[in-house]
């Protein structure tokens, strides 16, 4: 069929994606205090074994590459890759901390020069044109960030993204902001390798020139929810250590081989070594005591690209913990937006619906979950 531009027709691809929509509403479900309705469908739907599990069943948006008769790039890429070069989207700075350097584990993950594209390869380079470009780089973190070790506004080499709840406006900081990289914006893979001198602003066309996808649900992410699943409602950390590994794996070699289909290819020695990174990350895992939370960690990372679904884990578990606080003082960063209100039209034409009082109240599976900040 050729109006089905995800599955082509094929009806057995579309039962799976249902089954694997399933899970993922189940596993939302599961949270709510006793349920154990969910908990059996959840059991059913893994027996089944007919779940998005292979990069073959995976479910996309393709963007292409057209300027006319309407832009079809990533509109990631297109934020990031302009004609004149040097503008861009702010990235969360804790995410690619952690994806750098993870405290946890202290190794680089293998996926972070797929991720970003770093414009300039130190603070210094960023500063040397205009010293005013990156104001925050001159000013101390909040004292509340030290005491938690967290990243703040640029960190070496070359990071520059945004602290969670910064909300000023923006500086003449385009070719400083590191940028969506290949996967899975369709941009490019970051090969500076450690000169601090560096400094290379992306422009429209650079790498894969916004052909990227939207990750729906990809072959890990069940991996990732089975092992959600036998930690959390099993109490099984062994069964979970191995699918957490094994979603590990799954995300690392796809988003290689995405951005490798791009031409975005790493040179022998650039990409980290995804043999010390699983090993490291095993032997944590294994001395930890909130287990949990490293493999929803890890799940988090592998989302990169579907914030959507990195939103539902964290209401849904809490976790990862310790992410770093609003930029605010405690006690003035506000509440933690639970939920949406409802769009103005939706509520004044349809007179059976109420607004939400605000952006604190909960959605109706997690009235039990976890307080968030």
């Amino acid at each position: 069929m050729s109006r089905d531009i995800y599955f082509n027709g094929d009806r057995k691809k579309w039962t799976t994606l249902a089954n694997s929509l399933e899970l993922k509403a189940q596993l939302n479900l599961s949270s709510m205090t006793s349920n154990a309705t969910a908990v059996a469908a959840i059991d059913a739907l893994i027996a089944a074994n007919d779940l998005i599990d292979t990069d073959a069943e995976e479910f996309t948006y393709k963007y292409g590459t057209a300027s006319v008769p309407s832009i079809s790039r990533n509109p990631s890429y297109q934020s990031s890759y302009s004609i004149n070069g040097g503008t861009g989207i702010y990235l969360g700075n804790y995410f690619m901390f952690q994806m750098y350097r993870d405290p946890n584990l202290g190794v680089q993950d293998p996926r972070w020069r797929y991720y970003f594209y770093r414009q300039a390869g130190s603070k210094a380079r960023m500063l040397a044109d205009d010293n005013e470009s990156v104001p925050c780089a001159l000013t101390a973190a909040p004292p509340h960030y030290v005491a938690e070790g967290q990243p703040f506004c640029t960190f070496e080499p070359g990071f520059y993204g945004r602290d969670h709840g910064n909300a000023d406006g923006s500086p003449a900081d385009g070719n400083a902001l590191t940028a969506m990289g290949a996967y899975p914006a369709g941009g490019r893979i970051d090969l500076n390798d450690g000169d601090p001198n560096y400094g290379s602003t992306t422009k429209l066309g650079q790498g894969g020139n916004g052909a990227g996808i939207e990750p729906i649900y990809m072959s890990w992410f069940t991996d990732f929810m089975k092992a959600e699943v036998a930690i959390r409602l099993k109490s099984n950390p062994a069964a979970a250590k191995d699918l957490m590994l094994s979603g590990v794996l799954k995300s690392i070699t796809r988003v290689r081989s995405f951005s490798n289909a791009l031409g975005q290819s790493l040179p022998a020695g650039l990409e980290p070594s995804q043999v010390t990174y699983t090993a490291t990350l095993g032997a944590f895992y294994d001395v930890a005591t909130d287990k949990q939370d490293i493999i929803l960690k890890e799940y988090y990372k592998s989302l990169w690209g579907n914030g959507l679904e990195a939103y539902n884990l964290y209401r849904r578990t809490g976790s990862p913990k310790l992410m770093q606080p609003t930029r605010a003082v405690e006690g003035a960063e506000g509440g933690f937006v639970y939920s949406m209100v409802y769009p103005a039209n939706f509520v004044n034409l349809n007179g059976s619906v109420e607004q939400k009082p605000d952006n604190t109240t909960r959605v109706f599976w997690n009235v039990n979950g976890p307080e968030l900040r």
